[in-house]
């Protein structure tokens, strides 16, 4: 592992089992009444927007109340959650028991799948919202409106090539790509584009790094456009 993993791994937190989180819910019912009183208000408030979010966020409620200890002997300044779906939804909690402001990062299968009303309940409460394209940027702005947007900044997913320097500099007509075998990476389309490089005649070299449930499919495409 790297320094900065090594860093992180140590404070890491993971899920609660169910004891552990109803006693934390417990101990957030004497320690902090009130806070844990506009959590569970918050939470309740989804039922309008859609009972299935209201059902599983029962155990996002409890296990809030398990990582506000932690995150109060850390000192936690500001939430920030991956994904606008769960996570946000842990997130928001978490905010409000801490009485800290709450962000997101949003992706795809979270936005995309989700209704207005539904990505609203929780957008809103985000002070500002990372988004990892432009897309997704007016997509927000068409199904949730434009105050929504205006909390958008782009950051394209990426890493700091400086800490990864390259074993050697020549990747000229390189393709690589790195992602789990699923339908949703969409590796069928880039394959399919990959057959019109080559029938124009460019010369480059495709790898694609992963596994999962498509690469006989995947295997089957590369064999069928040579």
């Amino acid at each position: 592992l790297s320094p900065s993993m090594h860093k992180w791994q140590g404070r890491s937190l993971y899920r609660p089992g169910v004891v552990t989180a109803m006693a934390a819910f417990v101990r957030e019912a004497v320690t902090h009444p009130l806070r844990l009183g506009r959590a569970i208000a918050w939470w309740l408030g989804l039922t309008l927007v859609s009972p299935r979010e209201f059902l599983i966020g029962l155990p996002e409620l409890t296990t809030a109340c398990c990582f506000a200890r932690a995150c109060r002997r850390f000192g936690v300044e500001h939430v920030h959650a991956h994904f606008a779906s769960r996570a946000l939804t842990l997130g928001v909690l978490l905010g409000i028991l801490l009485a800290r402001d709450v962000s997101c990062t949003v992706h795809a299968f979270d936005i995309f799948m989700r209704s207005g009303p539904n990505l609203r309940k929780r957008l809103r409460r985000c002070r500002f919202i990372i988004a990892i394209s432009d897309f997704n940027v007016s997509y927000l702005r068409d199904k949730c409106g434009a105050d929504i947007a205006r909390r958008c900044t782009v950051v394209h997913c990426g890493i700091h090539g400086e800490g990864f320097p390259p074993r050697r500099r020549d990747f000229s007509n390189r393709i690589v790509s790195v992602a789990r075998l699923a339908a949703k990476k969409g590796l069928d389309v880039a394959i399919e584009a990959c057959r019109m490089l080559r029938e124009r005649g460019v010369e480059f070299v495709y790898d694609i790094v992963g596994d999962g449930e498509e690469r006989v499919h995947l295997e089957t495409l590369i064999r069928q456009h040579h």
